[in-house]
């Protein structure tokens, strides 16, 4: 948990949902309606059929499909509304966070303009395999992405698994192996991870991805300035993704209204002012969801109480917290993005 947590008043949509859950808009159209459409009082008393004027028939239609179009058109703009589904209508303020899959599958995702990378960012998300692992499951996915997009190809053999040889794919347990890892995260005694203080932090994620990827890539680590608003937070963020990039984000779970504390996952980032978090712990109800640059704000505008503290040093039997807190030099760190471009 943070020091100096807060709620945030939400932003609600004011799009109207129909009864199927698309959001429907509505588009008006007047009419002028002349006293007999223009026919004489004779040609209205005579019918619809009388009234028109004899003439030969008309000659063939040279394009059937698009006459029939044309004539559809025509009767739906003799209609007092036009109801168009959400898939053709305008995203207008969009809300803080959209969790359920109707909403942001149907409603969100097909106006974003990052969709694209969303899909592909999606597919290679793997889910943590405890409750500490967030921060490698995060890890893992990025690698697994970047290798399957082609991004990086010179990784050492002893990162990727070759249970899945010939294919590039790595593991949560597989790349934990390299030596500058145990730097940050592993130790020889005991899991380092699932030790106090438990988890993994912006600090040692963020020397872990450097140590790990080529250095062509650049990998920058972005929190919140001192008295920095929310406008040239996310300026700074969209800025260093640039045309191409992969976001990790670790925040607080609690500053969205999530069950939890802190947390890891990839995220996308947009220059839309909405971003999507493709959440590693997907046995929740939630594995991904959009969060606005207000959102994306306030999930890292929080401390991480052990955010800082001297790797290597944790002793598994020194459970108590104030003790394992002093014996490991823990100090409290501001949460932040990894955002790693090309």
């Amino acid at each position: 948990m943070s020091k100096g947590s807060r709620k945030y008043e939400k932003l609600d949509s004011n799009a109207e949902e129909g009864g199927n859950g698309l959001e429907m808009s509505q588009v008006t159209f007047s009419i002028d309606d002349d006293d007999d459409n223009g026919l004489t009082s004779q040609q209205a008393s005579q019918g619809p059929f009388n009234a028109l004027p004899s003439s030969p028939l008309p000659p063939p239609m040279k394009h059937p499909i698009l006459t029939l179009v044309g004539f559809f058109l025509m009767g739906a703009l003799t209609a007092a509304t036009i109801i168009l589904p959400a898939f053709l209508s305008p995203l207008k303020n969009p809300p803080y966070v959209t969790y359920s899959s109707e909403e942001f599958f149907v409603k969100w995702l097909p106006h974003w303009s990052s969709l694209p990378e969303y899909l592909s960012v999606s597919r290679h998300t793997v889910t943590q395999i405890n409750q500490a692992n967030c921060g490698l499951a995060s890890v893992t996915s990025l690698l697994n992405f970047m290798l399957a997009n082609e991004i990086i190809s010179d990784l050492d053999s002893t990162i990727l698994n070759d249970k899945w040889s010939p294919y590039t794919y790595t593991t949560q347990t597989t790349w934990r192996s390299d030596s500058c890892v145990s730097d940050y995260i592993e130790t020889n005694a005991f899991d380092g991870v699932y030790t106090p203080p438990y988890g993994t932090t912006l600090d040692q994620i963020s020397h872990v991805v450097k140590c790990l990827l080529p250095s062509e890539l650049k990998v920058s680590t972005i929190t919140i300035g001192e008295g920095e608003t929310r406008t040239s937070f996310s300026k700074r963020v969209v800025k260093a993704c640039g045309p191409r990039c992969y976001g990790l984000i670790n925040f607080l779970r609690t500053a969205l209204d999530q069950p939890g504390g802190g947390h890891w996952s990839p995220i996308v980032i947009s220059d839309s002012g909405v971003h999507v978090v493709s959440d590693v712990a997907k046995y929740k109800e939630y594995s991904s969801y959009s969060i606005t640059d207000a959102a994306l704000y306030d999930a890292v505008d929080n401390f991480d109480e052990c955010g800082v503290w001297e790797y290597g040093s944790q002793d598994p039997a020194v459970t108590e917290e104030s003790e394992w807190k002093e014996l490991i030099s823990c100090s409290s760190a501001k949460r932040g993005l990894i955002v790693i471009s090309w």
